[in-house]
């Protein structure tokens, strides 16, 4: 029974221990405009049109970013608030539909005004995934497990 319920509990462990899906995508802006923010690669767009589609996006001063098509000149209007604040284009930016666009690293992609964005890779945050706890405590959990486990004294006697 004890070896079926480390075995069940091994399983979990493994099932629950899937790799991360999404990588979060760091983009640089310099020339005319300078600053950054970080999105997923695989965003969920919010105000989907034929031409454009906006995101939040995070570590940034910027509410949203609004992606646009070469329909209307590419490029990506940054938002604070409602507000415009940088509206550079001339390229592009991401593949996929407006509806499920997704980005990929590279560049430097030139903007309009000398402006030029480059996507790369955010550094991965220190802290374990939850997946990555949830082995750990599961190892430990097996480990405390085997220790309590008492051994069995074996004892003979010998025939006089």
């Amino acid at each position: 029974m004890k070896k079926f319920v480390g075995l069940l509990t091994a399983t979990a462990a493994l099932a629950i221990a899937a790799p991360a899906q999404a990588t979060t995508l760091l983009f640089t802006f310099t020339g005319s405009i300078t600053g950054s923010f970080e999105l997923d690669s695989n965003p969920t767009p919010f105000n989907v049109t034929f031409g454009s589609f906006d995101v939040n996006v995070s570590n940034s001063p910027y509410s949203f970013a609004r992606f646009w098509t070469s329909l209307y000149g590419g490029g990506v209007s940054l938002y604070v608030g409602p507000t415009p604040v940088a509206d550079p284009y001339g390229a592009v930016l991401f593949g996929g539909s407006t509806s499920a666009p997704t980005f990929a690293p590279g560049g430097p992609i030139f903007l309009q005004g000398g402006s030029q964005v480059t996507i790369t890779n955010a550094p991965a945050p220190a802290v374990p995934e939850p997946a990555t706890w949830a082995m750990m405590i599961g190892g430990f959990a097996l480990a405390g497990g085997a220790m309590r486990v008492r051994s069995r004294k074996v004892s003979f006697k010998l025939a006089a």
